[in-house]
């Protein structure tokens, strides 16, 4: 009586322990699911966070390049103006510069053409020198 005792106890031990192997086995799946779906989410969120990303980018780029339009834009009317209304004065005792004229080379660069006008060594704008300065 007391050996079958021991076994059903043996038995009812095996019995808990594989209760709780199959209860850890569940809880571990039911984890891995869990996280399997939270992988999910995250690639998820970082794939429209990549999105927002180039969005952003984009409209960063079309804004510089509106910005960089206006301001050589702003920069053709002023020098326009100057050449319209002013002689513009050079740090020599004798000469006179005068602005030319603006011409468009690229898409991103324009050149202001100066003519640099000495009395002493000429009396013909036309045979001045000239130096450009390039406006990047």
């Amino acid at each position: 009586m007391l050996i079958r005792m021991r076994v059903l106890l043996v038995q009812l031990l095996v019995l808990m322990i594989r209760t709780m192997v199959l209860m850890t086995q569940i809880i571990v799946q039911r984890i891995r699911t869990i996280v399997q779906r939270i992988q999910t989410i995250v690639r998820r969120i970082q794939k429209i966070v990549r999105r927002i990303q180039t969005m952003v980018q984009r409209m960063v780029a079309r804004i510089q390049m509106i910005f960089h339009i206006m301001l050589q834009t702003i920069f053709i009317y002023i020098c326009d103006f100057l050449s319209s209304y002013f002689v513009v004065g050079v740090a020599t005792s004798s000469g006179i510069a005068r602005i030319l004229d603006v011409h468009h080379i690229t898409k991103t660069d324009y050149f202001l053409r100066i003519h640099l006008f000495f009395p002493e060594l000429s009396l013909d704008w036309s045979t001045t020198s000239c130096i450009e300065i390039q406006i990047m």
